[in-house]
């Protein structure tokens, strides 16, 4: 073929033999894409700071107001919310949060988060929350879970003032695309 591959098919249309997009990537990193497939939510850590007790944001980048969100973590112990709501957008829209779980039987921490008045988070790019995990912990185990074990739901949700889902992007630390 044209990328010099014995019986290969060639590029995927608008890729060159290398792999790159031949047009402009829209604002989701889609090559020629039409910015219809953003996710309305994105979340990332940002600032994981083990000297500061195990300081880390969660960061959000939100296209739709969200109205209340639980977000499950692994691969930390001692998680805790680090000022009222846990700071960050979600205690700037008056949310009522809470940290569950997290014992020797079942890892997963669990934070929900919600307005008892119908507030929402406005769309916008900030720190949803402020959280604190125990130190002695390998960073680079934390994680989102966003799976609920013997289903096919989400334990990270995300939902409008609906209580319709929203589509949700989950990222590494500071931003890294996840692929697994």
């Amino acid at each position: 073929d044209e990328c010099g591959v014995c019986n290969g098919s060639g590029p995927l249309e608008n890729f060159d033999c290398d792999g790159n997009c031949l047009l402009t990537e829209d604002e989701c990193g889609v090559c020629g894409g039409n910015n219809s497939q953003c996710a309305d939510v994105e979340l990332s850590f940002r600032n994981v700071d083990p000297d500061c007790r195990g300081c880390l944001e969660v960061h959000m980048k939100n296209t739709e107001p969200v109205a209340g969100f639980e977000i499950s973590f692994t691969g930390l112990s001692g998680l805790s919310l680090i000022g009222s709501a846990g700071g960050g957008s979600a205690a700037a829209a008056g949310f009522n949060a809470s940290v569950g779980g997290g014992n020797d039987t079942n890892p997963l921490y669990t934070v929900i988060a919600f307005s008892l008045s119908g507030a929402t988070i406005d769309p916008g790019d900030d720190v949803l929350l402020n959280l604190s995990f125990n130190p002695s912990e390998n960073i680079e185990l934390i994680c989102f879970d966003y799976t609920i074990p013997y289903s096919n739901l989400s334990s990270t949700v995300f939902s409008d003032s609906e209580g319709a889902p929203l589509t949700l992007t989950v990222t590494g630390i500071d931003g890294e695309l996840l692929t697994d």
